[in-house]
């Protein structure tokens, strides 16, 4: 695609949050810079960061000062990662705008597949697309006896892909899968007017959630598009945002807030939904017994239902990927959305497909 380069208002707004992250913030910024799409413009907002990234940072905005802005909030303070988004999409003056977290990868043609989306459906408010979670990038400090642990996940959305999707379908349908099969903010695209007419993300969702709750309130009410191409890289490793808030622990711990807000923003919007609120109420009700300190699930729901990636990827290697779905579904437990149909035992980058 030659889309002519316009330094006023860039097609695409790019946004990097950041706190810390020194290791691959480098990384994710040369992943934009190799896109085949050349009309964007990157900021990168610091979220109060102590190490090495940041003069990393000013490095890349020096060499292309036309294209890459470093900006950060007063005083240099923490103030959460949806406060950082928003400070983002605040600074940014493309059409169109675009997440990807500081550890994450775009694959070259990422910017121009989604745009691509858009301008086959141009009533899309959001196009969404699956991702690849990451960890054969490790492979080589991995130990020997630990061969599923760089094992490569690509996701599956589940939705219908290319075709328009009214709201509030998409909302329902992540809901009914228990969250299973999110994507994360790297294989999102939105359009910048949208996100401000929803007032943005919610800055006391400081972690967790914080992507979900700006991702909902589009599926809740804009239609969206899916695309099946892999063109992100959702990197895993033991310093994330995940995995510092405990992975499936965690989670648990955070989405009752979130069904909270979920509830609140649905009666504001006054969405009436018969299934929505079905598959809302539904999800409520099992967060309150996974809450509770006495809920006790069988050996069996504790075995697969609150594995840790590693774990849960042991299983897969032991039995296969056919083979551990189908288990689960003899102990009643949900279908995992992406189905982990294609496994990827990599040392680098997955191909594009």
């Amino acid at each position: 695609m030659n889309i002519p380069h316009c330094e006023s208002e860039p097609l695409v707004s790019c946004v990097i949050i950041f706190l810390n992250g020194e290791t691959f913030i480098g990384e994710a910024i040369e992943s934009v810079l190799a896109q085949t799409v050349s009309d964007w413009e990157l900021i990168l907002v610091d979220d109060g960061t102590t190490d090495g990234a940041t003069e990393i940072v000013r490095r890349y905005c020096a060499s292309h000062p036309d294209r890459i802005r470093l900006i950060s909030h007063p005083g240099g303070r923490n103030m959460g990662m949806s406060a950082s988004r928003n400070a983002g999409v605040r600074a940014s003056r493309g059409r169109y705008l675009a997440f990807i977290d500081a550890d994450d990868i775009w694959l070259p043609e990422r910017l121009e597949t989604h745009v691509e989306m858009f301008e086959r459906h141009p009533e899309a408010a959001l196009v969404i697309g699956p991702t690849l979670r990451w960890s054969s990038w490790a492979k080589a400090d991995a130990p020997w006896w630990r061969p599923w642990a760089t094992l490569d996940e690509r996701q599956v959305l589940g939705l219908v892909e290319d075709v328009l999707l009214d709201a509030p379908g998409v909302a329902t349908h992540f809901l009914e899968r228990h969250g299973a099969g999110m994507p994360p903010p790297c294989c999102v695209t939105m359009r910048r007017d949208v996100i401000e007419a929803v007032r943005g993300s919610e800055d006391r969702f400081r972690t967790l959630y914080e992507d979900q709750v700006l991702f909902f309130k589009f599926f809740l009410e804009q239609p969206i598009v899916a695309t099946g191409r892999m063109l992100d890289l959702y990197r895993l490793h033991s310093e994330s945002t995940c995995a510092v808030a405990g992975w499936e622990a965690g989670d648990r711990a955070a989405r009752p807030a979130f069904l909270a807000w979920l509830q609140a923003w649905i009666e504001e919007r006054d969405i009436r939904d018969p299934a929505l609120r079905s598959a809302l109420a539904a999800e409520i009700a099992r967060a309150k017994v996974h809450s509770e300190p006495g809920w006790r699930p069988g050996w069996a729901r504790r075995m697969f239902g609150f594995w840790h990636l590693e774990s849960r990827q042991a299983a897969i290697w032991c039995l296969g990927a056919a083979r551990f779905n189908r288990l689960r579904g003899r102990f009643g437990l949900t279908p995992l959305a992406n189905e982990l149909e294609t496994l990827i035992p990599t040392g680098g980058r997955p191909q594009k497909h």
